[in-house]
């Protein structure tokens, strides 16, 4: 399976990743490879869990759920810009 960490994810990571880098380098290297493992077994296993999406509208979730990993059929990850 293929795990597409969309752009507005990487950005929220390296965000995550500065807020903590201030006071510990070490423990915000691990952020990004924990969000990194979790990624790579989501692409391993896409049957855990259910698919879910959110209309846009203001009754409904907000914008900030949609999803930011896609799980596709194809054998390589990758990242994209979108």
């Amino acid at each position: 399976m293929n795990c597409i960490v969309k752009a507005r994810a990487r950005l929220d990571l390296k965000k995550h990743w500065r807020y903590i880098a201030r006071d510990n380098v070490d423990a915000a290297d691990r952020l990004l490879a924990a969000a990194e493992q979790t990624f790579d077994f989501i692409a391993a296993h896409p049957e855990l869990g259910s698919q879910c999406s959110f209309a846009k509208s203001s009754d409904s979730a907000p914008e900030r759920l949609t999803a930011l990993v896609t799980i596709s059929s194809s054998t390589n990850r990758a990242a994209t810009a979108s």
